[in-house]
């Protein structure tokens, strides 16, 4: 009966029996937990936490790593599409912040920009400035012509879109790849014109060099100049690369600037100033009949001195044989139009014949050239092929004893070296008229000689000489065929006629009478002058 009352009680003491627990301590424990009042709160927390510390807690660690590895899969594959895209557009357009022949060509594909290029090549010029230069230059004028498809493709192609997450923020310059062609002579010439133009009035750039100091008396390095003319082949190219980057605009500077090539700074310069000055100290006088006719010393052997391509000093054989030249121009006398005073104060200008000074040039040359590499000091008579009695300054006498022959008075007077007139005759000279004048010049009496037969040239017509004369007293002066001789078939009267030449006239000769030959043979002397003037 009493298990009867209590039937729900047994349901659940059995299970507390099969837990091995009294039934009244179970009680206990759930009316303790109803109670919140019974025991501080903490402790359910603390039940709580250790549950989350037991099984419960391994559901949340499995759930997070999978979500994790899904969201960074969706990032991945986001960012994969946009690279791809970006891969994709900047492999057939150009990058942001790219330039094409001054152009702005950013996101713009090759087609589009060659298109723009054409219709900007049909009215497109170069304005060429810079320090004065002003110069418009048309494309047709250069024959411009650029491929502006292979223009644009090629500068496409140096895209690298691999990259673009980064070369989208740079700044492209695409500008050097043109494929152009230009009319390259016309261009050049059209340049050179305009640059000639321009440099007319301007300072050439000058190389230094090395160069003989009066006030110092040797060598020394002379600093190079930098001018402010253009140097025309630096703005062909610049002009060239412009136009076939169909810049608009092209300012020269400095660097289209004609450049001096050799700088004071180069080694070579101060080895050459040594070396020049190792040629120099020769002094020496030159004379020619004994009078001083020119001076050698450092200041002339330093324009002799020449550098070669190695800058190596040396005493030029060229030079020293120009120097000759001039110096045997001021020095020789032969032929050159002298002025002299006849004692009888009768002023005389005479050039031509056949007396006078000859310098040999090429023994001087080589005595000079011998006299730098010893350093010689002192005098050096001039080598000569023919001398005259006395050096003088040209233009002027340089005889001695000497025989004057007037032709228009006809009269012939012999003067010693002192101008002491020793012997004077009536003359009858060649007859021009016939074409037989008596030559004008200063010559030298060549030859004395007795008793000649003179020939004259043999007649065409008749196979013989057209004269022969004999005579006494032979005294020629130009060559052995003209002459100062006897005439003894002149009539003495024309001896005393100023006119009887042009009648009785000689072959070219100059006649006498026999008894003024005779006197005149007796004093004069082979190589005496013989003066022959109007």
């Amino acid at each position: 009966m009493a298990i009867g009352k209590h039937a729900a009680p047994q349901r659940g003491g059995s299970s507390a029996q099969r837990a091995g627990a009294p039934q009244q301590t179970v009680r206990m424990r759930r009316a303790s937990s109803a109670a919140p009042t019974s025991r501080p709160a903490t402790m359910g927390y603390q039940t709580a936490s250790a549950r989350l510390r037991g099984e419960g807690s391994r559901a949340p660690q499995g759930r997070s790593p999978r979500a994790a590895l899904i969201a960074v899969a969706v990032i991945l594959a986001v960012v994969c599409v946009v690279y791809g895209a970006g891969v994709w557009f900047f492999s057939g357009h150009f990058f942001p912040r790219t330039t094409l022949g001054g152009l702005d060509v950013s996101l713009q594909d090759a087609g589009t920009v060659a298109a723009d290029l054409d219709e900007r090549l049909s009215s497109y010029q170069l304005e060429v400035s810079g320090d004065g230069f002003a110069w418009t230059l048309t494309a047709a004028d250069a024959g411009l012509d650029v491929d502006h498809s292979s223009f644009a493709s090629s500068a496409l192609a140096d895209n690298n879109a691999w990259a673009w997450p980064i070369e989208v923020f740079l700044a492209h310059d695409e500008t050097n790849e043109g494929a152009g062609s230009l009319d390259e002579d016309g261009l050049a010439q059209a340049v050179e014109a305009q640059v000639a133009a321009f440099n007319e009035g301007r300072t050439a750039s000058t190389d230094a060099s090395i160069a003989y100091n009066e006030a110092s008396g040797s060598f020394a390095v002379v600093s190079e100049v930098q001018g402010d003319q253009l140097d025309a082949q630096a703005v062909l190219s610049a002009v060239t690369e412009a136009l076939l980057n169909m810049d608009p605009t092209l300012e020269l500077t400095e660097a289209e600037l004609a450049k001096p090539a050799r700088l004071s700074t180069d080694p070579e310069l101060a080895s050459a100033v040594t070396e020049a000055n190792a040629l120099l100290g020769t002094n020496l006088s030159l004379t020619m009949g004994g009078a001083t006719v020119a001076t050698v010393d450092s200041g002339v052997v330093a324009g002799w001195i020449t550098l070669d391509e190695n800058y190596q000093a040396t005493v030029s054989q060229d030079a020293v044989t120009a120097w000759v030249s001039q110096l045997a121009d001021q020095l020789d006398t032969v032929g050159t139009t002298r002025t002299y005073t006849r004692a009888d104060g009768k002023q005389i200008t005479v050039s031509g014949g056949t007396y006078g000074w000859t310098s040999d040039e090429a023994a001087l040359v080589q005595s000079l050239v011998d006299a730098v590499s010893n350093k010689q000091t002192g005098e050096l008579a001039v080598p000569t092929k023919q001398t005259a009695v006395t050096y003088t300054a040209l233009g002027q006498s340089d005889w001695g004893a000497y025989v004057d022959i007037d032709l228009t008075e006809q009269h012939a007077r012999y003067y010693d070296a002192q101008g002491n007139l020793l012997w004077e005759s009536g003359i009858i000279t060649g007859n021009p008229n016939n074409g037989n004048p008596t030559p004008e010049g200063i010559y030298k009496l060549n030859n004395k000689a007795r008793d000649q037969t003179l020939i004259g040239a043999t007649d065409p017509a008749t196979g013989e000489p057209e004269y022969e004369s004999p005579v006494s007293y032979w005294m020629p002066f130009v060559d052995n065929l003209i002459g100062l001789h006897d005439a003894s078939w002149q009539r003495t009267a024309n001896f005393s006629n100023p006119q009887a030449y042009l009648s009785v006239g000689s072959h070219g000769c100059v006649n006498l009478p026999s008894d003024k030959a005779a006197a005149l043979y007796d004093i004069i002397q082979i190589g005496d002058c013989v003066i022959v003037h109007s």
